[in-house]
């Protein structure tokens, strides 16, 4: 299979496309073939050798955390997920992985996208959403019954404060967004 590799730091020009083969799949895991991958500014620290200190790779390593696809295939004891599951996620920092065609991950960390949404829409969550989630949630502390404001929600963490706050059973503007539940 094709993937993206990174020998060393450094800017765009040391992301280099090459062969290799798929992991052992092991029995809590599902193998997935990646239908798209979202580039976030994390992708390019770590590329950039930047977050090194916080978040190591070891060399080659393929770049890219925000994926979705579908289940090629299941490990012994997944239960939740099978073969042909349309699904989004996000890999590790330091496994990294989603920029190659396909990838090995824990079953428990990919959901089920709506039928609805499309891979290039379910592969832009992961860690927009995450950022959305920990800002209101674990650092604003915000708790059932409270409104917040979101001020100048653009760009991909802002519009996800608002499905968010609403699935939370938070009151704030309302967004229609169908699709994607979440809990608080």
């Amino acid at each position: 299979m094709k993937a993206a590799f990174v020998h060393g730091f450094g800017g765009p020009d040391v992301v280099t496309v090459g062969e290799t083969s798929l992991r052992a799949l092991q029995a809590d895991e599902v193998a997935v073939r990646i239908e798209a991958a979202s580039l976030n500014p994390l992708d390019l620290k770590i590329i950039a050798g930047y977050m090194q200190s916080f978040l190591p790779v070891a060399f080659p390593y393929t770049p890219g955390t925000d994926f979705s696809g579908v289940v090629e295939a299941t490990g012994a004891h997944v239960k939740h997920l099978k073969a042909g599951d349309r699904v989004f996620g996000r890999s590790a920092p330091t496994a990294g992985g989603a920029f190659a065609q396909r990838l090995v991950i824990a079953a428990d960390d990919p959901c089920v996208i709506p039928t609805e949404m499309s891979f290039e829409q379910a592969a832009s969550l992961p860690t927009a959403f995450g950022t959305a989630r920990l800002a209101l949630f674990d650092v604003g502390r915000l708790e059932h019954g409270q409104r917040v404001l979101i001020h100048a929600a653009a760009g991909g963490v802002g519009p996800q404060h608002r499905p968010r706050n609403e699935a939370g059973g938070r009151r704030g503007n309302r967004l229609p967004y169908r699709g994607l539940r979440a809990s608080a």
